[in-house]
């Protein structure tokens, strides 16, 4: 375990020290990252009375122009500037006596920013949960002499006629101490600093700083035995049965079991809050004789989740389990590296796998970590590892708050909890002597992250168990096509489950609808005949349905009869979403929200229509078809609050919620017995898309959802709706044949060069003027094309499909190489060399997405 005592969480830096004197003669340096300035690694001289070396993780506090950063050393032994007369200022604070990630992570930040070519101290900053993130907070303070000043001002002078000094003077003089965004509020501008500067160099107010964390973690005294009492020292009785205890524990104790051995001595005491005190009163004492220390730690407790959802109690692994489990164990057993794929098909209880091997490697002393693609699917999951480790597992993911996530990060990082079950976040999670890392539903997108700094959390976990000698496990129904091809070559070992675990229960019967029949014969635009009939024989049996519409909202977009315009937000070239029980127009990229206007606002028409659909108004028809039933919402917008999210699914496994809609958060991973029927509604919406990896997308996103039905001992149906079903995807995935799915999609990847055939870069450079961005994007282009990369293609600059973002325009330059390696050192010297902002770039190794 590991001894890693308390941080400080807050503290004074006295005005006076707010301009460090820069050093002109070198002595040791240091680059520090902070997030003022991602892209670039700022030089320090280390303090020689810090009494701690330099590391590579190390929180420290920097001058920055004119305030105080927090930021991470990035190099603890940095080379002079090349730059005659520079002076160097010297770190103000370092905030922690060791890095907080341990070294292996710290091994793995530095693979991930050599390989997705992104600054390291990003990554450092991203494994720290965000409630240990110091923040600065400047105060201004009133002086004597602030306080005369002010007084000599006309009382009746209007404020807008004052300099902004002087009103700045009068409000802080008011309150006599008050933040930066106060005084911004008060006096009506944004633009303090100079005034805060004139009134300080008069002597008329203090400014510190104030250092503070987001989430307090629980703290605990320990006590500490430094020596008995030398011999013939008297010893009051009230203070032999601590100190036999302590010297008989060897060890250092906690307060509260000090304190319940000394509740058992006294059994007699009516007052524990009074025999707390005493305890206390004693342990001063003892300090003072110079017998014990005490000091505060932190000491996090297991989260409280709410009630879990459903689940088995006991499993008894089939042979097909047995022999996969027995495979694996012998690397665990052995500590070695080894990658594996897991592939079975959907409810073959590839979890109850993965469950035993981490039991195995927890046996061996070891420690595991298991990342989900969806937030959604960690409250069942949750369950199942509670009942099995107890409080050895710590959760982490985006959704809980950040007293939560700091309180399971320092539950890790001290060993109290060795399982970690988190989504894409937690690759990051400051384990140590990792035996098992598990990638559950590998193929899925959501373990990418495409903002700073980018990463793919399965790759970083391959990378983590190689460094670690680790197993790392990609377990799917629905192997992406690198990953199935990678296990296909022999670079990953393949494990196979054939047939369902659940004795007696098969995969479901898949039906094809195609719609434009139907909808020629008159039946309803959204749901065929058929649906509509065994939703309501489903229903009538007690059982449940599932129905599938990848699209939130009420209807993807609002048009108007008269003239055709439809509705778009003003900063991405895309249509605004109709969300009807919020009343707003929202857009799902940058969130920006609108009231649902009465009239045209090209036209003044009032003939507004929403068209399409999405889950809001597939749970509207729904309810109004079978009145009595329950319908509940399973996509984005439900995530976001989580207890709702843990109701409802909890609700729909009890069967108190008889159809559950949503996007395709309700097809991964989830364990419904009751679900006898799934629907999903406009399968074919995404094969137009000009993104290599849609059909992809559409086989595993059909396959997954059809396999939610049937998994327990009633037989399952799942009804496709399609305006194409002569697709290969859609064909494939209604006869579960992903052999016949994975050759055509090779053969088309062939065909055009596309992954695993071909590394691929996308470099997006993004610009509020349409015609910089164009610019340098051509600039970028010929930088690359000019050097001539071999095996390498380059090609554009050309504007994706969605052409503008967040009030930016995006244009993309495409790497397409079989050297991976040499496209990566031509690509640092171009970044090294780029006539414009490294923050107008977006660079993507290895993208899911072309759009």
């Amino acid at each position: 375990m590991s001894d890693l005592k308390t941080t400080k969480t807050a503290l004074w830096v006295p005005a006076a020290e707010a301009e460090p004197r820069p050093a002109t003669v070198p002595g040791r340096l240091v680059q520090v990252w902070t997030r003022q300035f991602p892209y670039e690694n700022l030089t320090y001289l280390w303090p020689e009375a810090a009494g701690v070396e330099p590391q590579v993780g190390l929180r420290v506090v920097v001058p920055l122009r004119n305030r105080r950063v927090t930021g991470y050393v990035v190099d603890p032994q940095a080379a002079p500037l090349d730059r005659p007369g520079v002076r160097y200022k010297p770190v103000d604070l370092v905030l922690d006596p060791q890095p907080l990630c341990p070294p292996p992570l710290v091994r793995l930040l530095r693979w991930a920013a050599d390989y997705y070519l992104q600054p390291l101290g990003a990554y450092l900053h991203l494994a720290i949960p965000p409630g240990l993130h110091a923040l600065h907070r400047a105060e201004v303070r009133i002086t004597p002499a602030g306080l005369q000043a002010a007084a000599g001002w006309a009382a009746g002078a209007p404020q807008r006629r004052l300099p902004l000094w002087a009103r700045v003077l009068l409000y802080v003089a008011e309150v006599r101490k008050a933040t930066l965004p106060k005084i911004r509020r008060a006096v009506g501008s944004r633009s303090l600093h100079a005034a805060v500067q004139y009134l300080r160099a008069r002597g008329w107010v203090e400014v510190r700083e104030r250092l503070h964390q987001r989430a307090k973690v629980p703290k605990t005294t320990v006590v500490h035995l430094v020596r008995p009492p030398a011999d013939g020292e008297r010893v009051p009785g009230a203070y032999r049965d601590i100190l036999a205890y302590l010297t008989q524990a060897g060890r250092d104790v906690l307060l509260e079991e000090l304190a319940e051995q000394v509740r058992g001595a006294e059994s007699s005491e009516a007052d524990p809050q009074a025999a707390q005190r005493r305890l206390r009163d004693r342990l001063r004492r003892m300090v003072a004789r110079g017998w014990i220390q005490l000091y505060e730690q932190y000491h996090p407790r297991p989260i409280v989740w709410d009630a879990p959802v459903g689940g088995e109690t006991t499993v008894i692994l089939n042979d097909e389990q047995r022999a996969v489990l027995e495979s694996l164990q012998r690397y665990v057993e052995a500590g070695t590296f080894h990658a594996g794929v897991l592939y079975g098909v959907t409810g073959s209880g590839k979890t109850e796998v993965y469950l035993r091997l981490i039991e195995a490697a927890v046996r061996r002393g070891k420690t595991a970590l298991v990342l989900m693609p969806e937030i959604a699917l960690i409250p069942a999951v949750t369950q199942r590892f509670r009942r099995q480790f107890g409080d050895l597992l710590a959760v982490l993911h985006s959704e809980m708050t950040p007293a939560q996530r700091t309180s399971e990060w320092w539950r890790i990082r001290t060993g109290e909890a060795r399982i970690v079950l988190g989504a894409r976040s937690a690759i990051f999670a400051p384990l140590e002597d990792v035996g098992v890392l598990v990638v559950d539903e590998e193929q899925d997108g959501s373990y990418r992250q495409d903002e700073l700094p980018v990463y793919n959390a399965r790759e970083m976990a391959l990378a983590r168990a190689r460094f670690e000698n680790a197993v790392a496990l990609l377990v799917t129904a629905t192997p992406s096509v690198e990953t199935y091809a990678h296990a296909r070559q022999g670079t990953y070992g393949l494990y196979r489950l054939t047939q369902r675990a659940v004795p007696g229960a098969v995969l479901p019967e898949v039906v094809l609808v195609d719609m434009r029949d139907a909808y020629a014969r008159g039946s309803h635009p959204f749901f065929s005949p058929l649906l509509m009939t065994s939703l309501r024989e489903t229903l009538d049996r007690g059982e449940t349905a599932i129905v599938l519409i990848n699209r939130r909202g009420y209807a993807p977009f609002v048009q108007c009869r008269a003239c055709g315009h439809v509705l778009t937000c003003s900063q991405c070239s895309i249509h605004m979403v109709l969300h009807k029980k919020a009343g707003v127009l929202r857009c799902h990229y940058c969130d920006a929200t609108e009231p649902v206007p009465k009239r045209c606002p090209v036209c003044e028409s009032p003939y507004l229509i929403a068209t399409g659909i999405g889950t809001e108004r597939v749970q509207t028809l729904l309810e109004k078809e079978f009145p009595g039933v329950r319908v509940g919402i399973l996509d984005r917008d439900t995530l976001s609050r989580p207890r709702e999210l843990f109701r409802l699914l909890g609700d729909f496994y009890e069967g108190r919620v008889q159809v559950l809609v949503g996007t395709q958060m309700v097809a991964k991973g989830h364990h419904f017995p009751r679900v006898t029927l799934v629907g999903v509604l406009e399968a074919d919406t995404s094969t137009g898309l000009p993104d290599f990896r849609s059909h992809e997308r559409l086989f595993q996103l059909i396959t997954q959802v059809v396999g939610r039905s049937g998994r327990a001992d009633r037989p399952g149906r799942a009804i496709i709706q399609t305006y194409r079903p002569e697709h290969y995807a859609i064909r494939y995935a209604c006869q579960h044949d992903y052999e016949g799915f994975f050759r055509e999609e090779l053969a088309y990847r062939q065909r055009f060069q596309y992954p695993p055939f071909t590394s691929i870069v996308l470099l997006t450079v993004v610009h509020p003027e349409h015609a910089l961005a164009r610019q340098y994007a051509q600039t970028l282009a010929d930088l690359l094309t000019e050097r001539s990369i071999p095996q390498t293609q380059v090609h554009g600059p050309v504007q994706p499909l969605l052409w503008r973002l967040q009030g930016k325009y995006r244009y993309h330059v495409l790497i397409r190489t079989t050297d991976r390696r040499t496209v990566r050192q031509a690509l640092r010297d171009v970044l090294a060399r780029l006539p414009f902002r490294r923050d107008f770039l977006r660079l993507q190794v290895d993208p899911y997405e072309l759009v």
